[in-house]
C-alpha cells in the first residue's frame, strides 16, 4: 500500500471523525473495509491501522522479550489506549477520550498519510510535529523494534 496525502478532518463532540473518501478508496475495494485499530503513535499522534497492519504490528510486539523492562513499558504504553473502532454508516470512526486527551485532539484534526502509515494529529500538533517527534514512547519503540548492527565482529 502506498499512501500519500494530508486530510483535514473535523471531530464532533462525541469524538467521531469521518475518514475521507479518497483515503477509503485507497484502503478498500469499493468500500468493503475490514476492521480498524487505533493506537498511540510517536510524537503526540495516533496511528490508524488496517486489520492486516495491526496483525503485523502486534506480531512484532509479541516477539519482544517482556522481561526487558523498557520493552514491557513500551508494549504497555502501546496497548494502554488502543481501540478497535468500527467504521459507521457515515464512514466515521470514534476516538476514545484517553486518545483525544493524550494527543490534544479537539475539534480539528489532520490525517497524515505516507507510505503505508496513517497518523491522526490535532491540527496544532501537526503544525508543530517536528518539535514533538522525539518523545519517550518513540525512543522506547525505536530501542525495542529497530535492529542494531552486530558490533561484536
Amino acid at each position: 500500500m502506498n499512501l500519500v496525502g494530508t486530510y483535514p478532518v473535523k471531530v464532533d463532540n462525541k469524538g467521531r471523525l469521518r475518514l475521507p473518501s479518497k483515503l477509503l478508496e485507497k484502503l478498500g475495494d469499493g468500500g468493503t473495509l475490514g476492521q480498524f485499530y487505533i493506537a498511540r503513535g510517536v510524537g503526540k499522534c495516533l496511528t490508524l491501522y488496517t486489520e492486516a497492519q495491526w496483525a503485523q504490528e502486534t506480531n512484532k510486539l509479541g516477539k519482544l522479550d517482556l522481561n526487558v523492562v523498557s520493552n514491557l513499558i513500551m508494549v504497555r504504553d502501546f496497548f494502554h489506549d488502543a481501540t478497535d473502532p468500527k467504521l459507521d454508516s457515515a464512514d466515521r470512526i470514534s476516538l476514545s477520550q484517553l486518545q483525544m486527551e493524550a494527543t490534544e485532539i479537539e475539534d480539528d484534526a489532520v490525517i497524515y498519510t505516507f507510505l503505508n502509515r496513517m497518523e491522526i494529529w490535532s491540527k496544532d500538533n501537526y503544525k508543530n510535529r517536528k518539535t514533538l517527534e522525539i518523545d519517550a514512547f518513540g525512543l522506547q519503540r525505536e530501542q525495542a523494534l529497530v535492529k542494531k548492527p552486530n558490533t561484536d565482529e
